[in-house]
């Protein structure tokens, strides 16, 4: 079977009150509902691949 590779998008979608911008160790910058969403699957950074570490 062959593995597919995530590959993040760019969003267009401005950040809002309710969906903020939230920017990782890293330095790559996300909506923060995506983060959540991504980090129930992953603990890495989706565009780089750098171990988070929650504080």
């Amino acid at each position: 079977m062959k593995k597919t590779t995530f590959v993040p998008h760019v969003s267009m979608t401005e950040y809002t009150e309710d969906n903020p911008k939230i920017v990782l160790q890293c330095g790559h910058i996300f909506h923060l509902a995506f983060i959540y969403e991504w980090m129930e699957r992953s603990k890495a950074c989706p565009f780089c691949s750098k171990v988070l570490y929650i504080r």
